[in-house]
């Protein structure tokens, strides 16, 4: 049987319940896959919480959604190619259905005796299925044969989380089945103190060099004041959570953490993605006058493999290599931004915005090359400048136009700590703000 085919049965695992696919994934196809006797890496997944000898990238990612009983079990697959056949890691959490012994028990019966019936119908053998110690925790192993190969799986739980390891070999691959099973078995859980560990380590490698923060950059505000920041704000720590029910990530996660100056000014931005890790970090200063920026990307293993880089010509443009990017500011005769623009370090135009002020309301047009916006966007303030609706134009392709409005908590200094966005859409035949995120700020004072 092919590979394709018995992966698709491996699946069911998973497919016992109801399971949809959301977020980011990839596969890469071309090139020759390696041997398992050519694996001396290990791949490590911060999310996944494990380390396994295999290649760094892998051959396939998908974000997992699983429909339990009563709740929705998110989680992630990793899949690698080798010449002997496949390896997967798959892991899904749950709230409620993996909490104790008894619930986490009833889950792994009603998967393997789904899976017996699907396996006996593709003409397949349950060989082995027994207990096993995976990782130090109790699981179960089974060995599944097929006309052409073998499936070897394990499954096992670490608190609320449902962990499933597979190998697919060929027949034909068998005298390499001990090397196989030694790298399905060689997977490691950490600990929450050892992810904590690792990610911190990708934060310091990903930190560039801070920059000087003198001589001051001449401005009429602060990178706080552009914010609407009000008092002598030290840091900002903002997190998000979706309301839609169609995010990859469920509950609340992490946004960005902002890092100010006494002046008012930024010094370092940690920015998070889409699942709420650890991004870019971006450190600010000033260099000739002018206000610079730095920064780092960090890569997750849910990321597809970097491209490569193109060589660099004779006639490459010339580059400040200090900083990765300019800011450059332009104020009216009332202290008000009218302009910023950001540069690359060869003095390419990055992205540039243009506010234009009307009583209450602020519009912003963004370009990235040439006099055509890409985008713009319409901002109505109540009396105490916070922004109470918004509309977003662009002018890419499908996008069109959004339209949003706010409402706040405050602390004392009139700062908001909690916003509320509600998105304008008609819905059956009727104009509805409909919820969508809520931000949440933690503001830190000198």
């Amino acid at each position: 049987m092919k590979i394709k085919i018995i992966f698709q049965l491996l699946s069911l695992l998973f497919i016992t319940f109801p399971l949809f696919c959301l977020g980011q994934g990839f596969s890469m196809s071309g090139g020759k896959s390696p041997s398992i006797d050519d694996l001396q890496t290990s791949f490590t997944s911060i999310e996944g919480r494990f380390t396994i000898t295999m290649p760094e990238f892998v051959s396939s990612y998908q974000p997992m959604n699983v429909l339990l009983p009563g709740e929705k079990a998110t989680g992630s697959a990793f899949s690698w190619a080798v010449e002997e056949g496949q390896y997967r890691v798959a892991y899904v959490d749950a709230a409620d259905s993996f909490k104790d012994e008894d619930k986490a028990g009833q889950v792994i019966n009603t998967l393997i005796e789904d899976y017996l019936m699907k396996v006996a119908q593709a003409n397949g053998k349950m060989v082995l299925n027994e207990k096993k110690v995976i990782s130090g925790y109790s699981g179960r192993m089974l060995t599944v044969e097929f006309k052409d190969s073998f499936l070897f799986v394990r499954i096992f739980f670490v608190e609320n989380r449902l962990y499933q390891i597979f190998f697919s070999m060929q027949k034909k691959h068998q005298s390499k089945e001990a090397l196989g099973l030694k790298i399905l078995d060689s997977i490691q859980i950490f600990s929450k103190t050892q992810t904590e560990a690792l990610i911190q380590k990708k934060i310091d490698g990903a930190t560039p060099k801070l920059l000087p923060q003198e001589p001051i950059s001449k401005r009429a505000t602060s990178d706080a004041q552009d914010e609407r920041i009000k008092g002598k704000i030290k840091i900002i720590i903002e997190d998000n959570e979706d309301l839609t029910g169609s995010g990859t990530v469920k509950g609340r996660k992490s946004s960005s953490i902002k890092y100010f100056s006494e002046l008012g000014n930024l010094t370092k931005k940690i920015s998070y993605d889409y699942r709420g890790n650890p991004m870019e970090i971006t450190v600010y200063g000033c260099i000739d006058g002018d206000r610079v920026t730095n920064y780092g990307l960090i890569r997750y293993e849910y990321d597809p493999p970097p491209p490569a880089m193109a060589s660099l010509g004779s006639g490459q443009v010339k580059r400040d290599l200090r900083y990765s990017s300019k800011i450059k500011f332009k104020y009216d005769d009332k202290g008000r931004l009218i302009e910023d623009g950001y540069y690359g370090n060869d003095g390419s135009l990055w992205v540039r915005h243009v506010y234009t002020y009307k009583e209450n309301q602020v519009e912003q047009i963004s370009y990235s090359s040439g006099s055509s916006p890409d985008s713009k966007k319409l901002e109505i303030l109540d009396d105490k400048g916070h922004i109470i609706e918004e509309t977003y134009f662009s002018s890419k392709a499908g996008f069109g136009e959004s339209k949003s409005k706010f409402s706040y908590e405050f602390d004392d200094k009139g700062n908001w700590l909690k916003r509320i966005t509600e998105k304008i859409m008609t819905k059956d035949g009727k104009i509805q703000a409909l919820p969508s995120t809520i931000t949440y700020r933690k503001l830190i004072y000198y």
